[in-house]
């Protein structure tokens, strides 16, 4: 009589969720992944920056030839255009299919020129986004603010205690 362990039946659909920062929450992406049918979902809490992704790179160690990695969006997959091609074409080579609920993939043609044409306005609304967000805060601090959270106590509040 033979044991096998860990063999899986058939393909599965994993599913990749991340969140750039320790105070947001993957919640949304959980769920619709879910609801598409993966069967384990890998997470990562990481920030842009960041290079090491541990919860991608074990997410694409489970999958097998025939599986399906699930992202809720495109830009969930890498962190540039570059990444996100780069991802999508290491998945098609190793015989695993890319499911993106937001959009759509097609690993050759017009289906691979659309892909790469989203990837590349994510990685500029990103780019976009941290340059507001950047121009804010130096507009603030020319104001004399900080975006520091406000002190609970006064100066001579906290002297007393």
């Amino acid at each position: 009589m033979t044991l096998q362990l860990n063999r899986r039946s058939g393909p599965t659909v994993t599913g990749n969720a991340r969140v750039s920062t320790k105070g947001q929450e993957s919640q949304l992406q959980r769920n619709a992944l879910e609801s598409a049918g993966c069967g384990r979902i890998f997470e990562d809490k990481i920030s842009r920056r960041a290079t090491a992704r541990p919860g991608f790179v074990e997410g694409l160690d489970h999958l097998r030839p025939t599986d399906t990695l699930c992202v809720w969006k495109l830009d969930r997959l890498g962190r540039s255009a570059k990444d996100v091609l780069t991802n999508a074409d290491s998945l098609h080579e190793r015989g695993v299919g890319l499911r993106i609920l937001t959009g759509t993939y097609s690993p050759t043609g017009e289906g691979k020129f659309f892909f790469v044409m989203m990837a590349a306005f994510a990685e500029l609304k990103r780019d976009m986004i941290r340059e507001r967000t950047l121009a804010g805060l130096a507009a603030a601090r020319a104001q004399g603010r900080t975006g520091s959270r406000p002190t609970v106590m006064e100066a001579d509040t906290l002297a007393a205690a």
